[in-house]
């Protein structure tokens, strides 16, 4: 059983930042008792740690992640500049970028490059945008370009 400070030094980081963990992060171990100072299990603690790893590769100080591109759509700015359009419209069923990234499981600044044509979309995520806005995924590209 770890308590915060164990938490911390297993994680390399401030009881403050574990504090923000717990409160921000859904991945964060659930307490296993009811008192006032929070217990969490060991194993709990390392698969978090595991996971806080995987998801800062390619960060700074970390080997970029390899990520396979095939299937890939790369629409350059095209489907980006057509998507703003379509949300900044008085009508539309989604209007900003956070609840946009929370739709297609994205994180914020990581639509934010598809938006600006710096990373290319996966048809999924086109399929869902074009659903939502109830446009075909012509509308939103124009002509794709497989990569």
């Amino acid at each position: 059983m770890l308590n915060y400070a164990d938490v911390a030094k297993a994680l390399n980081v401030s009881i403050e930042t574990v504090w923000a963990y717990a409160v921000r992060d859904a991945d964060f171990p659930t307490r296993v008792n009811q008192e006032r100072s929070p217990l969490f299990l060991a194993e709990h603690v390392d698969e978090y740690r595991w996971q806080r790893r995987e998801r800062a590769r390619g960060r700074a100080g970390h080997p970029p992640g390899v990520q396979d591109a095939s299937g890939r759509v790369s629409t350059g700015r095209t489907a980006g500049d057509r998507i703003r359009r379509l949300m900044d419209a008085p009508d539309a069923p989604v209007g900003d970028v956070r609840a946009l990234a929370g739709l297609l499981g994205l994180e914020v600044p990581a639509l934010r490059y598809r938006l600006r044509g710096q990373t290319r979309w996966k048809p999924a995520e086109l399929k869902t945008i074009a659903r939502v806005f109830r446009v075909s995924i012509d509308e939103l590209t124009g002509t794709l370009e497989l990569v």
